[in-house]
């Protein structure tokens, strides 16, 4: 019972840790690490990419009505 319940503490305890972990700075050779960032900064890039390509069809579909 001792050992269940030394168990148990100890998962709590790391487990609160992984809920405050801050973001992860990437080793020199963590690909797995820098693989997952760079998804991230692709995400990001191609939202913005996308957001920009809205606008500037919208002022290109406004622009050829108006002829």
């Amino acid at each position: 019972m001792k050992k269940i319940i030394l168990l148990f503490i100890i998962l709590t305890f790391s487990m609160s840790n992984l809920a405050f972990a801050n973001e992860q700075v990437c080793k020199k050779f963590d690909v797995f690490c820098k693989s997952k960032n760079g998804v991230k900064s692709f995400l990001k890039n191609t939202k913005e990419f996308q957001k920009k390509g809205i606008t500037e069809s919208a002022d290109q579909i406004k622009n050829t009505i108006k002829k």
